[in-house]
This record gives C-alpha cells, sequence and structure tokens, in this order.
C-alpha cells in the first residue's frame, strides 16, 4: 500500500513526463499508445486528487480531537460507575434497596451509547434519594453534590459523543470522496504506469524522472470504518 501524498506525487510526475519529455512521450505513443490524449483524463483528475486530500486533512483532524476529547471525559464516567458501585458492594448488603433504586442493580452494558445512558440513569436516581437513603452513601464520600458532578460528567460525555459522532461523520464523507478519486485515477492509471515501465525499462532516467523505478505503486488502501453500534467500552467491576 503506498500513502496517499506519495502515490499522488508519483502519479503526478509520471503524467508531467509522459507529457513534456520528448523522448518519453514519443516511447509511450509509439509503443503502448499512450498519447498526449489519452494521458489528459489522468492529469484532469489529479487536480481532484490534490483537493480531495486537502479537505480530507483538517477533518480527519478533527475527529482525532473529537475522540480525545470524548474518551478523557468517558474513562471518567467509568470511574464514577465503577467507584460508586464498588463502594455499595463493599459497605450494603446485596439486597439494600439502594441497588435498585439507583438502578445498578441492572447489568452494565458494553457499548458506549448505553454505558452513558445508564450512567446518567444512575445518577439522575440520586438525585431522588431522601436524606435518609442518601446518608450511608454519604458518609462514604458519595454525597449530593458527588452524584452531580458525576451526572454532569455523564451528560458532558453524551454532548461529547455526539460531537464526535459528527465530526466522524465529516470525516467519512471526505474520506470516501478522496479514495473514490483515487479509485477512478487508479484504473487509468496502473495501466499506463504497467506499460510505462515495459516500454522505458531501456531508456536511461525515464523511470527515474517518472518515480516508476521501483515498481507501479500500490493504490493507497481504503480505511476501514466501524459503525457506531460496534464501539465497545469495557465494564465496570
Amino acid at each position: 500500500m503506498t500513502a496517499v501524498p506519495e502515490y499522488i506525487a508519483i502519479g503526478s510526475d509520471s503524467i508531467k513526463w509522459g507529457v513534456e519529455d520528448p523522448v518519453i512521450a514519443s516511447a509511450l505513443a509509439d509503443k503502448a499508445g499512450f498519447a498526449a490524449a489519452d494521458i489528459q483524463p489522468m492529469s484532469a483528475l489529479l487536480p481532484k486528487l490534490e483537493a480531495a486530500w486537502a479537505a480530507e486533512q483538517p477533518l480527519d483532524a478533527a475527529q482525532g480531537r473529537a475522540t480525545q476529547d470524548f474518551m478523557a471525559v468517558f474513562d471518567g464516567v467509568k470511574t464514577d460507575l465503577s467507584e460508586v458501585r464498588q463502594m455499595m458492594k463493599n459497605n450494603l448488603p446485596a439486597n439494600d434497596p439502594l441497588f435498585v433504586a439507583l438502578g445498578l442493580n441492572e447489568t452494565q452494558p458494553t457499548d458506549q451509547d448505553g454505558v452513558l445512558a445508564y450512567a446518567v440513569r444512575a445518577f439522575s436516581n440520586a438525585k431522588a434519594l431522601t436524606e435518609a437513603q442518601l446518608a450511608p452513601l454519604a458518609k462514604r464520600k458519595w454525597d449530593a453534590a458527588r452524584f452531580d458532578a458525576a451526572l454532569n460528567r455523564a451528560r458532558s460525555a453524551q454532548a461529547l459523543n455526539d460531537a464526535q459522532e459528527s465530526a466522524k461523520a465529516a470525516a467519512k464523507t471526505a474520506t470516501d470522496q478522496l479514495y473514490n478519486l483515487i479509485d477512478e485515477f487508479d484504473a487509468l492509471f496502473h495501466p499506463y504506469a504497467k506499460e510505462a515501465r515495459r516500454v522505458l525499462a531501456k531508456v536511461t532516467g525515464a523511470l527515474d524522472k517518472m518515480q516508476l523505478a521501483r515498481g507501479v505503486p500500490a493504490k493507497p488502501r481504503r480505511p476501514v470504518y466501524r459503525p457506531r453500534a460496534a464501539k465497545v467500552a469495557k465494564p465496570t467491576a
């Protein structure tokens, strides 16, 4: 697999010298049937490829930042769930009604959306506890203020998760556009490059000039995206 910038650079030099170098152009036309008019469709695609690559880069970077922002808060949500559950297990009988009141008697989901919904529900339920119900939890540092903070963190993570998905969708659209152009370009370029290597093998310096001396570049591989539902979070203790 060739990196996209390298692939574009090789394609650009191969096409440039296939038209502008008279010796190369003559050999391609006479021995492989690639006249300037046959090369023009590839030449027309190159600016589109370069523009698509330039457009994809900031969107890809934005997706990375959105994911980092989300994961930093999401890790805190998972820690909150783990700590409150462990505190209750250590200090309350297994059948204590507080587990039901908070919803922590239910199995925690493993997907990110499910974990966040579970956390918001549990920490929202804590707001409905009476002072008497909250007392044994507050004694172990889980008072109303801490539950409020945990709820705010979970809601913030939900918003960041949505922002992450929006950024991912924008990046995916740009990436699909880029790789659709690569597919279109490579369908023309690959046979051209193979023929160039064949007919120019004995023309001194020609393949070096066209960046084809090491072979025909492999088409960049299209990234594979996992759908949102496939994202999995490790269950907390």
